[in-house]
């Protein structure tokens, strides 16, 4: 390293910084993907549990309206 000129510096860091860079947005992109992933889940499984009559109370509704507990 001490053989090296100034701009052989800027680009080794440069080359360094690029590559950590691309690194932390490869993990930043795995993690926002799995979090879209588990958002998806659970709003499809809201979803099937609102068509099929469940309530934010945990009741479910029959189909003539009653409440079965």
């Amino acid at each position: 390293m001490a053989n090296m000129s100034p701009r052989e510096m800027q680009e080794a860091f440069k080359a360094a910084l690029k590559e950590w860079l691309d690194e932390k947005f490869a993990e930043f992109g795995r993690w926002s993907l799995g979090t879209f992933l588990a958002l998806l889940v659970g709003a499809i499984a809201i979803f099937i549990l609102h068509m099929s009559g469940w309530t934010q109370t945990g009741e479910v509704l029959r189909a003539n309206g009653a409440v079965h507990h």
